[in-house]
């Protein structure tokens, strides 16, 4: 028979708080109720007040279950590493599109400054003189003006 751990001395019950495990493992139990509990299959009452009192659980987000209500199906290990795989596949097309379109905006604002660059200048050379210099500054911003449409 299982000793309890509150009748133990008080060696035991320091590593009781320290260790609970351990103290197990030597024959005591844990008394239910108490604020640490070793079991897998439930927790401290603290825990379980929290839990009720939980914004999600009061708002009807998370319902609790009772014994009553049908356990929702065992799903196997396979399944949810699927479905995860499945996520992570959809999280990166997103994130791909997400940057594709990023990357155009940019480029498109990076060739609409090359552009307004290239007027100012032509229409410098044009202040100058050089009618020949500003024609090749028109054929670079029609060039420019190409590649702007190109990536619309």
């Amino acid at each position: 028979m299982a000793k309890k751990v509150s009748e133990a001395n008080e060696g035991v019950q320091a590593l009781a708080k320290k260790a609970p495990k351990v103290v197990k493992k030597m024959g005591y139990v844990m008394q239910m109720g108490s604020k640490q509990i070793d079991s897998s299959s439930s927790f401290n009452t603290k825990d379980a007040m929290l839990m009720a009192q939980s914004p999600m659980l009061q708002a009807g987000e998370l319902s609790p279950v009772s014994k009553t209500e049908e356990q929702p199906a065992k799903v196997s290990g396979s399944d949810l590493i699927k479905q995860g795989k499945e996520l992570k596949k959809q999280g990166r097309q997103q994130n791909r599109q997400e940057k594709k379109s990023n990357r155009k905006e940019e480029r498109v604002k990076k060739l609409e400054k090359r552009r307004e660059r290239q007027e100012l200048k032509g229409k410098q050379k044009l202040d100058e003189g050089n009618k020949v210099g500003a024609y090749y500054k028109q054929q670079r911003i029609d060039r420019i003006n190409k590649r702007i449409a190109k990536n619309k």
